[in-house]
């Protein structure tokens, strides 16, 4: 029942190598996902992330309309095999510093498992083999980063590449406004075609 083959997604959305972070961004907006394949003549040569949106894209300000999707996704793509246990998939995520992993089986990609499946993985684990919901500490990260909601969307992913984080809280005057993802970043600004220079988090 740990098999990764449980947990993974298993609609493979997939982009040609010419099309720009934009369109790129709008695809995985269209489909509500964190990844894209990348293909060129048939074959899949790399993985694009919402996370390299925002650490190689949105935080190094380049031109989402000018930059191909193919010059920043991840090659090659890093894959376990289906019948893997999900704790081989995690170890394999933490050994590379990578969110997202291709799923194959018999050598062809049939999924994709990103760090977000984790949470289907880890409720089934808990309820269902031990009868425990697991204590929300021994999940969370410790260290919380937080933003003025003035400062720019540009300001706030140039500090998401540079902790490494997916996230940050959004303050206006101390108190909590909401919370700004590598989500938020690729569906709502990217996708959008909204200037990250110039565009608040407010």
């Amino acid at each position: 029942m740990d098999e990764i083959r449980f947990f993974m997604e298993e609609s493979l959305v997939a982009i040609q190598s010419t099309v720009s972070i934009k369109e790129a961004a709008q695809e995985m907006r269209h489909h509500s996902i964190s990844s894209v394949l990348i293909t060129e003549n048939g074959d899949y040569t790399g993985l694009l992330t919402d996370t390299d949106l925002t650490w190689k894209v949105a935080a190094e300000n380049l031109d989402p309309e000018k930059t191909l999707a193919s010059t920043i996704a991840n090659n090659p793509i890093i894959t376990l095999d289906a019948s893997y246990p999900m704790e081989d998939a995690y170890a394999c995520m933490r050994k590379n510093n990578i969110r997202h992993l291709g799923v194959t089986e018999k050598d062809q990609m049939v999924g994709i498992l990103s760090v977000k499946d984790f949470a289907n993985y880890f409720h089934t684990k808990f309820n269902q083999e031990t009868g425990e919901k697991g204590e929300i500490q021994y999940f969370m990260k410790d260290s919380v980063l937080s933003i003025e909601a003035r400062e720019s969307v540009l300001n706030a992913a140039k500090k998401m590449a540079q902790y490494k984080v997916g996230s940050l809280i959004v303050s206006d005057a101390g108190k909590v406004k909401g919370v700004f993802s590598e989500s938020a970043l690729t569906m709502d600004i990217i996708a959008a075609g909204h200037h990250l220079d110039t565009t608040l988090l407010s």
